[in-house]
């Protein structure tokens, strides 16, 4: 069972016997270059002999669209290509905006824990503004992260 993540991000290694060439040859098949394309691959990004930076090729915009970067370290049978998957900046940006904000509400709940004032519903608001937003993003990233490992 794998364990679950407070922020949306992964990384992994994979380990293959080819060679950086031949990792770029059969990437470059299903990536395109960043910008205005009429390829319309499975994938958009860059690549070169150090690694890779790709994303999903969508029609739509979509904010939890995770970002792959990968690198290449050559070894004696092969390559072993480290993947991590990470939220787009912008993204990251809104969360830590959202939740500076919200901790600035906490202070009557935290008020409300200590027994210091009387339960009122709303006193559960920052409680649900703290949880929705990180149920949201997480389900889209991971969501993503899973469509990309079955292209």
């Amino acid at each position: 069972m794998e364990k679950m993540k407070l922020w949306p991000s992964d990384s992994f290694e994979i380990q293959t016997s080819m060679s950086i060439e031949e990792i770029i040859e059969r990437l470059e098949a299903e990536i395109e270059p960043s910008g205005f394309s009429h390829q319309h691959k499975a994938f958009q990004g860059e690549i070169s002999r150090e690694g890779f930076k790709i994303t999903r090729f969508l029609r739509y915009p979509n904010a939890f669209l995770p970002i792959v970067r990968g690198t290449f370290k050559p070894g004696q049978s092969g390559v072993s290509v480290a993947i991590k998957m990470v939220h787009h900046p912008l993204a990251t940006i809104f969360m830590c905006a959202w939740y500076a904000c919200i901790l600035g509400f906490m202070g009557d709940f935290l008020k409300l824990l200590k027994g210091q004032v009387q339960i009122h519903p709303t006193d559960f608001i920052p409680i649900v503004l703290l949880i929705f937003p990180w149920a949201m993003t997480s389900t889209g990233f991971w969501f993503e992260a899973k469509r990309k490992n079955k292209c």
